[in-house]
């Protein structure tokens, strides 16, 4: 909730200006990918992103094994796993750029004239 309080300069009145207001947003959240899970979402996306030549999940899979890459939990990387590691990074990845959404809720502008001494 935002209030102003401002003495108007020009007519002998208080201008009081209330706004109620609720912000979504997913720039609090801290990243707990290492590094390493990022540096294979990354490879995984390029081997999948190629346009002329994308590759499966299996073929991916061999790759990484044959690079010496190993699985978060340091086993050899099968299809699943490929597969797992591309769509939650994609989940990830539309969740923390998606954009803010600013609310508001309520409003209230009052102009408060002082009483005068009769």
């Amino acid at each position: 909730m935002f209030c102003d309080y401002r003495i108007h300069p020009y007519i002998n009145s208080i201008l009081f200006v209330s706004i109620l207001f609720t912000v979504v947003t997913t720039k609090l959240w801290k990243s707990n990918y290492s590094q390493y899970q990022e540096e294979l979402y990354k490879k995984i996306c390029d081997f999948k992103g190629n346009v002329f030549t994308p590759l499966g999940y299996r073929k991916i899979a061999q790759i990484l094994n044959k690079e010496g890459y190993k699985t978060p939990r340091n086993t050899v990387f099968k299809n699943t796993h490929v597969f797992s590691i591309y769509k939650k990074g994609n989940i990830r990845k539309e969740r923390m750029e998606r954009e803010d959404i600013v609310e508001v809720l309520d409003t209230l502008v009052q102009v408060c004239y002082p009483l005068r001494k009769l």
